[in-house]
């Protein structure tokens, strides 16, 4: 089975589609409340608890939004990242 090698190849995507997230925080609360200031009311999406650390201080949450092209990809992906109640994004 081939893998995808992201230096050689670029992801083939239809647009608009279901896009997920997988974003890390340490307050289940404040990642809830980014995930509502970021997405607009009109927005519809999915959220699901998903794991947490061992030793209870992260905790990961899968959102499934979807995207109408590229750029709003990327952007809801870089917003994420810059918010400071978000620890990571995958």
């Amino acid at each position: 089975m081939a893998q995808f090698d992201p230096t050689k190849e670029k992801l083939q995507f239809e647009y608009p589609g279901k896009w997920v997230y997988r974003l890390i925080g340490k307050n289940e609360t404040s990642v809830r409340n980014v995930i509502k200031e970021v997405l607009s009311s009109e927005k519809q999406y999915d959220l699901t608890p998903s794991n947490t650390s061992k030793s209870g201080k992260y905790f990961s949450m899968k959102l499934e939004v979807t995207v109408m092209n590229e750029e709003e990809r990327t952007k809801l992906f870089k917003t994420f990242q810059q918010n400071p109640d978000i620890v990571m994004v995958l």
